[in-house]
């Protein structure tokens, strides 16, 4: 299993690479992608939901739309 982690994700390219590029150095498909900042802008929805993580999960710190919510997305609260 991999997990794959970075501050925010804006297109998702840098996201869909790294996990191709585990791919391509042995790592198993079982992927996971955690982002504090779920920003989805442009092809973002597209790349994510075909790149084929088990579960993308962001923080509420910005709203997502129903038009970008997606199966295997999972927001979770940054409240205490």
């Amino acid at each position: 299993m991999c997990l794959i982690y970075d501050d925010m994700v804006d297109t998702a390219g840098s996201m869909v690479n790294a996990r191709e590029a585990l791919l391509q150095q042995g790592a198993k498909d079982e992927m996971y992608l955690c982002a504090t900042h779920p920003i989805f802008s442009g092809p973002a929805i597209e790349r994510l939901s075909g790149a084929g993580f088990k579960e993308v999960i962001v923080s509420d710190s910005m709203p997502i739309s129903k038009e970008k919510q997606f199966k295997g997305l999972k927001q979770v609260s940054i409240a205490p």
